[in-house]
């Protein structure tokens, strides 16, 4: 059996007064995205986290793969994440990362802001 490959986890922090004009219930939420990494992606997941809940997110199907350039790993998925990590023995680092998912929530930009990337597993 092959080893799962490693989750990476993407996270953008959100505006609570944003969260309150487009009608969510979450206080103090958070986008967050679970995506294979170094391996195909088949498909992602998406959710609104509050400290212990979380809410799914509707992504659609995409299909992608990971580019690497020498330290930096490049992934696109049109219409769900375009990200570049820099992942190096002290860690992971996130040089660039975007959604349009938080714009089809009905959040406007700049009430939101990405905050982190990080590994999960294997």
């Amino acid at each position: 059996m092959a080893p799962r490959p490693q989750t990476l986890r993407l996270r953008w922090s959100i505006s609570p007064d944003a969260a309150a004009a487009a009608g969510w219930p979450e206080r103090d939420p958070m986008l967050e995205i679970g995506l294979p990494f170094r391996a195909p992606v088949r498909e992602l997941d998406a959710w609104i986290v509050e400290g212990e809940r979380r809410r799914a997110v509707p992504t659609g199907a995409s299909a992608g793969a990971w580019v690497r350039e020498g330290a930096l790993w490049h992934l696109d998925l049109p219409g769900l994440v375009r990200v570049t990590l820099r992942h190096s023995p002290d860690g992971m680092h996130a040089l660039y990362a975007r959604t349009p998912l938080l714009a089809e929530l009905g959040l406007s930009g700049g009430r939101y802001e990405f905050d982190r990337a990080w590994l999960v597993g294997a």
